[in-house]
């Protein structure tokens, strides 16, 4: 019996060879004349989409989505370049399909302006292959600094960046220039207050706060972001993207929400090869929030997204009232009603914690949740503490979180950050390289409402190099902590997270330390290599490979450095055992 990957192969070759036919005018399957809503297969080729990219082919797949069912059905591009005019509208939107696939065939799919390409909505066994997406004006700016005032900078946009002064600036985020390859500085300022045109593609910009850019200094101008990803799925099931590639994005790449059960094999958001692009989204690249079940990611390749490369989190939600002993009124962060697929389904747990120092005060089943205008109402099947009150922070507990697996990843640089998650993390075999930020932050997040506590997490046999290079080198390479936002690390007031294995790692030409961990307990730091780290330190000052802050009941043992360094321990407990590295050195404070 034929398996479903190898029906999968043998459906993609008879359509790049039905593809040919249908560019040259020779129709295979004409499917123009078939019913709204029944056909099992629709290529846009049938319906006027031109594989060429010279014509807008933004009717002609619209009409291809309009005649496929809902069950079942799969949507074609023949190998080729199609091009969508500007919109502000979603191109391709689906919602409540099963079984849908969508297959590019390698086709290199280029929009233009705002345009939301793809948004799938209460889809269950969907399935994306083989595609390219890019934008034909990359939605940034990209020059050189040719002066700087105490609040203004002058940026020379290249040619490619065609600009009129009109263009509105969220943020410019700063590369050194002097080398071969220019790499994140970590000087990045948001907030711009004003544009201004001063002569053919040279733009000032007012800064909101002083900023340490230097002339020759290469930037990239973000222009406002959209809050949709390129791809964007909300409450989907049981979702395979394969192969599937992002250059370019106003937002992020790829933004799963509310999902359950995701594949993601070889996708990539990367800069266009040969483009001379410093970035590739203007936002994250891989962003999966709220999302259950299991998360395998393989193969994936991220470089230049102006957020995090990939992000793992769930939402905390505040307590506005208790109106009821079983029953919370919880808000929402932006304030509207929490959508249906982001409802806790009725028997599903929650953890309560104290606002502020995340504390655990325990967890709680739903019975009922509904959308109310702010939030969302939950009802429970016990009575809540008189310790729950207003303010009081929800989140899925950690029975109910997704089990995130990455294996064979690479992340190649960016101004912020490579990994971003809590809870249920086993990340092996993997890089990270080029980052101004930590390589990978594990921490709650109550600025942006992010969460949990970490907990459960392991990291081992992958690399680190040429990360934390910012002006904040505080952090490590990888960084737990409890309040990432802060500029300067702070020992944190209560030990929430626990749980974290590193092992068999290596480490190399660290800006800062390659480990910092803050309010923690049962870390083990096992067999790890460190070579060159804190290479911003003081002068004078000896490196530190490990920085630990109220840390408790952990194990840092038999890992090994090219050259004398630290592992400097603040306000931690008598529990934490230190043994057989060298040359590590144990400092307390």
């Amino acid at each position: 019996m034929m398996q479903r990957r190898e029906f999968l192969a043998h459906v993609v070759r008879t359509t790049v060879a039905g593809g040919a036919a249908l560019a040259a005018g020779h129709s295979a399957w004409s499917l123009v004349d078939v019913p709204p809503g029944t056909a099992r297969r629709a290529s846009v080729v049938d319906f006027g989409g031109d594989p060429t990219g010279q014509k807008d082919a933004t009717a002609a797949v619209q009409k291809a989505i309009t005649s496929l069912a809902k069950r079942n059905a799969r949507l074609v591009f023949p190998a080729g370049k199609y091009t969508f005019a500007a919109s502000n509208s979603i191109l391709m939107d689906f919602n409540g399909y099963e079984g849908l696939e969508i297959f590019g065939n390698g086709a290199e799919l280029s929009f233009a302006g705002a345009t939301q390409p793809l948004r799938l909505t209460n889809c269950k066994d969907l399935e994306v292959h083989d595609m390219i997406v890019d934008w034909t004006r990359p939605p940034f700016s990209q020059g050189v600094v040719r002066a700087v005032a105490d609040r203004s900078v002058t940026v020379a946009i290249d040619p490619a960046y065609p600009v009129d002064g009109s263009e509105r600036v969220h943020a410019v985020l700063g590369f050194d220039g002097r080398g071969k390859t220019a790499g994140a500085s970590g000087v990045n300022v948001y907030g711009i207050a004003s544009t201004q045109l001063r002569g053919s593609q040279t733009l000032e910009l007012a800064l909101s706060e002083h900023a340490p850019f230097r002339a020759g200094d290469k930037v990239v101008l973000l222009h406002p972001a959209e809050e949709g990803g390129a791809l964007r799925l909300e409450g989907c099931e049981q979702i395979v993207l394969e192969t599937v590639v992002f250059h370019s994005a106003p937002g992020a790449a790829v933004v799963l929400s509310g999902c359950r059960d995701i594949t993601l094999d070889t996708v990539r958001v990367i800069p266009h090869p040969a483009s001379g692009r410093l970035l590739s989204t203007c936002g994250g690249g891989i962003e999966i929030l709220d999302s259950t079940g299991a998360i395998s990611i393989e193969h994936a390749l991220l470089q230049g997204t102006a957020g995090a490369g990939m992000r793992v989190q769930q939402s905390y939600w505040r307590v506005d009232q208790v109106t009821d002993p079983q029953v919370a009124v919880l808000v929402s962060t932006n304030g509207k009603p929490v959508p249906e697929w982001l409802l806790p389904r009725q028997g599903t747990y929650m953890q309560i914690s104290q606002a502020g120092s995340l504390k655990l005060l325990g967890e709680i089943a739903v019975t009922k949740a509904r959308a109310v205008p702010a939030g969302m109402e939950l009802t429970f099947s016990e009575t809540l503490s008189p310790a729950v009150g207003k303010g009081t922070v929800f989140c899925l507990s950690a029975t109910n979180q997704a089990q995130l697996k990455m294996d064979d990843c690479k992340f190649h640089g960016g101004p912020t950050t490579g990994l971003v998650a809590q809870a249920r993390v086993r990340v092996g075999s993997s890089s990270f390289s080029g980052y101004a930020g930590p390589a990978i932050v594990l921490a709650p997040d109550l600025e942006h409402m992010r969460g949990p506590v970490v907990e459960n997490v392991h990291i081992t046999e992958c690399s680190f190099e040429q990360c934390n290079l910012g002006p904040f080198s505080e952090r490590g390479a990888i960084t737990i902590d409890t309040e990432p936002e802060r500029t300067h690390a702070a020992t944190p007031i209560a030990r929430v997270n626990e749980g974290i294995t590193v092992q068999r790692n290596t480490f190399r030409d660290l800006g800062g330390p390659a480990i910092y961990c803050g309010g923690a307990a049962w870390l083990d730091v096992e067999s790890n290599r460190f070579n060159s780290c804190d290479t911003l330190r003081p002068a004078g000052q000896e490196p530190r490979a490990i920085v630990l802050r109220n840390v408790d009941e952990s194990t840092i043992m038999g890992n090994e450095a090219s050259m004398p360094a630290k592992i400097v321990m603040i306000d931690c407990t008598e529990k934490v055992k230190v043994a057989d590295n060298g040359p590590l050195t144990s400092v307390t404070s």
